[in-house]
């Protein structure tokens, strides 16, 4: 499978005369979920200081491919920052089953590691295992980590809504990284520190979730949602599901860029930023809901807001900054075939229950397959063993049942 993957890059530093010197902050933005035709789709509706700034004053990549599946964000965000693929850096799905020990891996998860929130208790977990994160199942480095290895006085942070979407890009070596935990707050892991950082635990009494759960999310004609309403009914972390979680998130790099002064010292720095609700909204939605168009004019405004922060504290001059997405997304088959488009849902767990049946009828009853997800098929070799059948075989009469 090949998608088209969309990069707008800003080389600030070549736009007049090329420059060897190095970089003041390197910043990337990954937007969870964008595909690359939204840029001509909402174009007329889009600012000129956002994503048209991008395109028309930096390089614009429209033909990049995937080389891998299945493209997640967990994949997608190790793959940017580490330059390889998942075979490589080890991060091959969001979650994964582990066919020796037969557990779930999540690609952030780290039972070793504890929350750090501005709680009563504010480096335990209290209300959840959020904070139970780091990037050790990444097995490579990220360009951040290479950064550290070359000069340890730089420094490097991840955010995103996601863990996985901050943790991952932001690499081992990271001098922090921050996540939206269930309660709507920013949070952290043991990993990066003990203990947040003053300016965060202001942010975080100050309720900007439920500051921005007000009123409505519409569009005059298309669509009304009740802010307050959702904040009730699903809690301050509903926030991710609104185009308001980028504008969280965007508050949050701003004000990470200022109290860290980040670009102002002798080494250069780097923000990585994953814009979620993006993702979060077009799997709720899809891809061609009006809330999907909504939102990402709302994005293009934050993107903007970046980008004179950016201007105003580093400078253009010093600045390299990058944008892309770590996957698209397919149009919805109901959608499709309001269209007259031919199209379906595929069940894995339907598949998997008649290729049993298949199975069982050709080698008799068993326990055959030991586990289906992201699109893999484990089988069971002990009873293949067991049973004396020829592996090859077996994994040939699977194929030719898909």
């Amino acid at each position: 499978m090949k998608k088209l993957l969309i990069l707008l890059t800003i080389l600030f530093t070549g736009l007049k005369t090329y420059s060897q010197e190095q970089p003041k902050l390197v910043v990337g933005i990954v937007v969870d979920q964008m595909r690359y035709d939204y840029i001509y789709r909402f174009w007329n509706d889009l600012g000129d200081d956002g994503f048209k700034r991008l395109v028309n004053e930096g390089h614009f990549f429209r033909n990049a491919q995937f080389g891998y599946v299945p493209t997640y964000t967990g994949p997608g965000h190790a793959s940017i920052y580490t330059g390889t693929t998942p075979s490589v850096h080890g991060i091959i799905a969001n979650d994964w089953y582990d066919k020796n020990s037969g557990d779930y891996i999540y690609c952030a998860g780290d039972g070793d590691m504890h929350t750090v929130c501005n709680c009563e208790q504010k480096n335990v977990d209290v209300v959840s295992t959020d904070g139970k994160m780091s990037p050790h199942h990444m097995l490579t480095t990220t360009f951040g980590d290479e950064l550290k290895l070359f000069s340890d006085e730089s420094r490097v942070i991840g955010i995103s809504l996601k863990d996985r979407g901050a943790i991952l890009p932001a690499g081992h070596a990271a001098n922090a990284a921050y996540w939206m935990d269930s309660e709507g707050k920013w949070i952290t892991s043991s990993f990066y520190m003990n203990n947040l950082p003053d300016y965060v635990e202001k942010i975080n009494d100050n309720n900007p979730s439920q500051n921005y759960l007000k009123g409505v999310w519409s569009v005059k004609g298309e669509f009304s949602h009740n802010l307050d309403n959702l904040l009730l009914t699903s809690g301050k972390s509903a926030i991710k599901k609104t185009p308001f979680g980028n504008s969280i998130l965007k508050d949050l790099a701003i004000e990470i860029i200022k109290e860290e002064k980040l670009g102002q010292g002798d080494n250069t720095d780097v923000i990585t930023i994953s814009f979620s609700s993006t993702d979060y909204i077009g799997h709720q939605y899809g891809p061609h809901a009006p809330e999907i168009k909504d939102t990402y004019i709302r994005l293009d405004q934050d993107i903007s807001d970046i980008l004179k922060t950016v201007e105003k504290n580093i400078g253009y001059e010093n600045t390299v900054l990058f944008i892309t997405a770590d996957h698209g997304v397919v149009s919805e088959p109901n959608e499709l075939l309001k269209r007259n488009i031919p199209s379906g849902y595929f069940d894995g767990s339907i598949m998997k229950t008649e290729l049993l049946s298949h199975l069982d009828i050709i080698y008799g009853e068993g326990d055959w397959i030991k586990n289906y997800s992201n699109n893999h098929l484990f089988l069971n070799h002990d009873l293949i063993v067991e049973k004396n059948i020829n592996l090859e075989e077996i994994q040939r009469k699977c194929a030719q049942f898909f």
